[in-house]
């Protein structure tokens, strides 16, 4: 088998007759310039977006400011004197052994979909060029070409400059979509650390013989890939069978965590692609850490690839070991093989797992309440996979020596009631979260607080008074008697008993 795996276009033979492009030839009447209507005159650090708005151009961003666009749409278009040619926003870039300037871009969708670019251009919707920050609450869609030129990328960053970063990163997160790319929705590389959080990559533009990624992390590219939506790409049929069409690819990168993703598609060649072709002097290994991920590929009728690997791991022949994956508690389904080690002259070969399930994580903030005989419990749920969504809660309280009190409740509760405990006794609250993959508990003591008098309360004749002396005690370390009240109740012979 030869390997294909550069960054680059995969060999491809591609011919195309009466290639059209088709650019907006000038400005249509009535269009709102973004640059003419950002509105920087209330807060100096904002660019506010009030409306819709086309670009012809990059957006600059300078150093600190964020783009906040209110919930509008950038459309970015071409003239035909002068074809798109670069990223949609960009930030400052950053320079050599220098601190890196900072971008933040949010609430804002960005549109770019099937505009001409000039010859051996390159587009992007967000570009971080030596710079950190955040995308948050974002859709990009479109960053395509419609050719075979492998570039198009949703959110891009690049620190092959080499500015200097310290602990800062580009965090990508809150619902930030990107869809109908054409080389990799969302493309890290250079000595950057990154988090995908709670965000969705789509398909891309499908382009006949380019290998896209739906994440690609490159060359010391250090981070995280958590709680996201990833989409599988399928470019069957391909002039060639081994384009690698990858839902997350790392390569050359260093450490990356892939946890709790949803990975799915059709047709796609290889889920997780974790690769190093690096000389062997250059000690850097790339390491993916892949914890409760969901891989699920279905195979159409036009899949004529002998590929369907969700984890695919390259191995040079000589040691040292250049690549490392870290496999537990993930979930496969469709895939001609689920794990798999490739070296450029041998075929597929399992490696070894060591798969675990993926409960839900532990509730938080229990609290139990203590009342007559009874005890109100709250709780904050905790985060659950997509595809092993939280089935229900048991709350219980257990004494020692007595059995447990407990009451089952439903996945959206937050609270519940338990009855029948003895005031006289200390208990251990408990909350359990359960999915179809296990159960996650957090604990909370309840103590029983007592009264005791210095004498028995004697009897009172009407129109006299008389004194209780007593103490008031807790095995709560953290409890505030001061701050407690107490009730008294007394009844008169015959009678019933009044506060």
């Amino acid at each position: 088998m030869t390997r294909r795996l550069s960054i680059g276009v995969a060999a491809a033979a591609l011919t195309t007759t009466a290639l059209v492009l088709q650019a907006t030839s000038a400005w249509s009447e009535g269009t709102v310039v973004c640059d003419a209507i950002f509105d920087r005159t209330t807060n100096p650090g904002i660019m506010a977006l009030p409306g819709d708005c086309t670009t012809y151009a990059t957006i600059q961003v300078p150093d600190g400011v964020t783009i906040d666009g209110n919930g509008h749409t950038i459309t970015a278009e071409s003239t035909a004197v002068a074809p798109f040619d670069g990223p949609i926003i960009s930030s400052a870039p950053g320079s050599a052994g220098v601190a890196a300037p900072t971008m933040t871009v949010e609430h804002v969708r960005i549109v770019a979909q099937g505009f001409a670019t000039a010859t051996g251009g390159h587009v992007a919707g967000v570009l971080f060029d030596g710079a950190y920050g955040s995308v948050s609450d974002v859709r990009i869609e479109g960053v395509s070409l419609g050719t075979i030129e492998p570039n198009g990328y949703g959110i891009e960053v690049d620190n092959r400059v080499g500015a200097q970063m310290g602990a800062s990163q580009v965090t990508i997160r809150r619902d930030t979509t990107v869809t109908g790319y054409q080389k990799a929705g969302i493309y890290v590389r250079g000595d950057v650390r990154f988090t995908v959080l709670n965000s969705i990559v789509g398909f891309a533009d499908n382009i006949p013989g380019l290998a896209a990624d739906g994440i690609l992390a490159a060359d010391l590219a250090h981070g995280g890939i958590k709680d996201s939506d990833i989409g599988l790409n399928d470019f069957e049929p391909a002039p060639q069978t081994d384009s690698f069409g990858t839902g997350i690819r790392l390569q050359n990168a260093l450490r990356v965590e892939v946890r709790r993703n949803v990975i799915h598609g059709g047709n796609a060649d290889i889920g997780l692609s974790v690769d190093n072709d690096e000389p062997l002097a250059n000690t850097n290994r790339t390491t993916a850490i892949v914890e409760c991920t969901l891989f699920s590929r279905s195979e159409g009728v036009n899949d004529v690839d002998p590929y369907g690997i969700a984890i695919a791991r390259w191995s040079e022949d000589s040691p040292p070991l250049k690549t490392s994956v870290q496999l537990s508690g993930s979930t496969f389904s469709g895939w001609d093989d689920n794990t798999a080690t490739l070296t450029p002259a041998v075929g597929p070969s399992d490696f070894k797992t060591a798969v675990s399930d993926c409960p839900p994580n532990a509730p938080t903030s229990v609290l139990g309440v203590g009342g007559d005989q009874a005890s109100k419990v709250t709780w904050k749920a905790g985060a659950a996979l997509r595809y092993a969504p939280v089935t229900g809660f048991t709350v219980s309280a257990k004494a020692v020596g007595h059995q447990a009190v407990t009451k089952k409740v439903g996945p959206n509760a937050t609270s519940a009631t338990l009855s029948g405990l003895k005031n006289t006794l200390t208990y251990t609250v408990t909350v359990t979260a359960k999915n179809n993959s296990g159960r996650t508990s957090t604990t909370d003591k309840l103590y029983p607080t007592k009264l005791t008098l210095g004498a028995n309360p004697s009897r009172i004749t009407r129109g006299q008074t008389t004194t209780l002396r007593g103490t008031l005690t807790s095995l709560d370390p953290k409890a505030k008697l001061a701050q407690r009240s107490i009730v008294i109740s007394a009844k008169p012979v015959g009678g019933t008993w009044s506060k």
